[in-house]
């Protein structure tokens, strides 16, 4: 049998006037070097125990694979918003700006027997009515037809007169107002001939052209193409109580028996104030909505080879 005998050994604190020794750490965040028993950094005041340690240098900047899939998705999400915001702005030009411009089909301006310059209505683009112009070119190939845009936006496309207010609905008439007669003139001085030259428009566009054409100084006109339209309704809008035509000028009306955006019964009344005011009108009506039906086209065509 083997006996373990154990000696008890006390140990000293070393030679005396020998400092104790010290375990020290670096701040994670600064560097300061810190005693052991810290719980904060004397140099930046930082809590130990809510930092983490820094990374081994051959892993710093690398994150763990989920931080990683983060910083991936936010910078696309970023750069795609950046992407967005672009193609909104070009969009929005395109559309405002570049697109706001007349659209002309047929003849050039100038060389055409008769000039038709028909407004859209409220918040259609500006070539709204192409295809409508375009369907009497095979029987009128010697017509120019001018759509322009109107200078406010609604929707998604341009208007003649915009807003509920009173204020706001007589500020965008007047402006419309001042526009298309601009572009009247600038008509005139491009080579067309006042007596061939007629101007139209749809819904509100008809309702605009009416308005432009009764005022006391309103430019020479060979007649008014009026479709779908009725009498103006935004405040200071001209009527035929208080305004007329001009004696000579030609009025070329049709309209949708089931339009309810405008009643038939608006364009009949303008209809009877037109006759009361001894004023040439062909009234075209359809069986159809608020569209421009393919036989008042017809007739237009007819009216206008006249």
């Amino acid at each position: 049998m083997i006996e373990k005998h154990y000696e008890e050994i006390e140990l000293s604190d070393g030679p005396e006037g020998m400092p104790p020794v010290e375990f020290l750490r670096d701040c994670p965040a600064c560097g300061v070097p810190n005693g052991s028993e810290r719980v904060d950094c004397q140099g930046c005041g930082v809590v130990f125990s809510k930092m983490r340690e820094p990374r081994p240098r051959a892993t710093r900047g690398m994150g763990d694979a989920r931080t990683q899939r983060s910083a991936d998705w936010g910078g696309l999400l970023r750069r795609l918003a950046v992407i967005l915001g672009l193609a909104a702005v070009a969009f929005a030009v395109w559309f405002f700006v570049l697109r706001a411009s007349e659209v002309t089909v047929g003849p050039p301006i100038g060389e055409g027997r008769v000039t038709v310059v028909l407004l859209h209505g409220f918040g259609a683009p500006s070539d709204a009515l192409v295809p409508r112009a375009e369907r009497p070119l095979a029987r009128l190939p010697d017509v120019t037809w001018v759509m322009p845009a109107g200078p406010h936006g609604a929707r998604t496309g341009h208007a003649w007169v915009v807003g509920p207010e009173e204020a706001v609905a007589r500020a965008s008439a007047l402006e419309s107002a001042q526009a298309i007669r601009a572009l009247l003139n600038a008509l005139v001085k491009a080579g067309v001939d006042p007596s061939t030259l007629y101007l139209g428009g749809y819904a509100q566009g008809a309702q605009m052209a009416l308005d432009v054409a009764l005022a006391a100084d309103a430019p020479p006109l060979a007649g008014l193409v009026l479709l779908g339209g009725g009498i103006p309704s935004w405040p200071d809008a001209r009527t035929l109580k208080s305004h007329a035509l001009k004696p000579d000028l030609r009025v070329f009306m049709a309209h949708g028996q089931r339009d309810v955006v405008v009643p038939i019964a608006q364009a009949a009344r303008m209809r009877a104030q037109l006759m009361e005011a001894r004023v040439p009108v062909t009234f075209h009506t359809a069986a159809g909505g608020d569209a421009v039906d393919p036989a008042a086209l017809d007739a237009l065509v007819a009216w206008l080879g006249q």
